[in-house]
């Protein structure tokens, strides 16, 4: 996506609008289309994957690691719908329905972390295009 200068000469990227991800989650319509960058930062700080893993298989099974994804999900669904806090997660979803929606709602997170990855490893990895020649 590119930001063009406006006719006011400045670059607004306030402009720029996400693809809707509306979902019904407890009866409620949440559009998680826009994962606030503070929720990026703490899937890499609890991360000790690289990053093409680093939101594959979000892990549950620990109540810490439960807390904090609940409250990672929260800050995306309030953004929408305030209702849908960390408190209505917890009283409207199982485990299996709060782990497929943590998936669904991470994914675009997931997505650029297995982009920025293959990139990394095309540079990496280059087929010898890099190496000297002997």
């Amino acid at each position: 996506m590119v930001v063009e200068r406006g006719p006011d000469g400045v670059y607004d990227f306030d402009a720029i609008v996400l693809e809707p991800r509306v979902c019904r989650v407890g009866g409620e319509l949440v559009d998680v289309a826009g994962i606030p960058v503070a929720v990026t930062l703490q899937l890499a700080a609890f991360s000790d994957r690289p990053a093409d893993e680093l939101v594959k298989d979000v892990e549950l099974n620990a109540e810490g690691e439960l807390r904090r994804t609940l409250g990672m999900i929260a800050k995306v669904t309030t953004r929408d719908n305030p209702k849908v806090d960390e408190d209505f997660l917890i009283e409207n979803l199982d485990y299996e329905r709060l782990a497929e929606f943590s998936r669904f709602v991470l994914y675009p997170v997931r997505e650029k972390a297995e982009a920025v990855a293959k990139q990394l490893k095309e540079i990496d990895g280059d087929g010898g295009g890099n190496a000297e020649a002997t």
